[in-house]
């Protein structure tokens, strides 16, 4: 977790396995990383990306791959 101000925080998650399907294993990823914080006392924002990889459900090896971004506007009641 990094602070770059006491209004913002930036978290980076990492994580990493094996997945067997049908008798092969195949490694597995995910990375996801967000950005939170308050631009005034009426707004609050927040900046989320990340990547993931699954195996294949057919036969192992890479199957599955997914990169994500996002970006929200809240106004707190």
């Amino acid at each position: 977790m990094q602070k770059f101000s006491p209004y913002s925080v930036m978290r980076l998650y990492a994580g990493y396995g094996d997945q067997t399907i049908d008798g092969v294993t195949t490694p597995i990823t995910d990375f996801y990383g967000t950005i939170t914080g308050i631009i005034s006392t009426h707004l609050q924002f927040s900046l989320t990306g990340g990547y993931s990889q699954v195996a294949s459900a057919y036969g192992g090896g890479a199957g599955y791959h997914r990169s994500y971004v996002g970006a929200n506007l809240t106004i707190p009641f």
